[in-house]
């Protein structure tokens, strides 16, 4: 959940593919380092990167929100704080959950070749 919590809010300021760049090759060799998954890993680290509500500068569909002039900032960065919170807690979840049953266990592959 830390991972999730730490890219959703760099990915508020920071694009996706960057956010993607520099944490993916982190959290991947740390995954592989400390016996996880980094296939899970580099998941949570996707689907999280992706969790960015908050501020125009987030992504493009928060951007067109923007522009239209109704919605401010703040009331963006507000109700996208809840939305970054429930999709954290939600996300958290699924990886948690879900993602072993669909991906199998990380202890049933063989290990990797020097």
């Amino acid at each position: 959940m830390l991972v999730s919590f730490v890219i959703c809010f760099v990915t508020e300021v920071v694009s996706n593919m960057a956010t993607l760049s520099i944490f993916g090759a982190i959290i991947a060799a740390t995954a592989q380092l400390k016996g996880f998954d980094p296939v899970q890993m580099l998941l949570v680290v996707c689907f999280s990167a992706s969790f960015a509500f908050m501020l125009p500068m987030a992504g493009g569909p928060n951007m067109i929100v923007y522009s239209t002039g109704k919605i401010s900032v703040p009331t963006m960065a507000r109700f996208g704080l809840a939305l970054n919170i429930v999709a954290i807690l939600l996300g958290s979840l699924y990886m948690g959950l879900v993602m072993p049953l669909a991906l199998g266990s990380y202890a049933d592959l063989p290990a990797p070749v020097s």
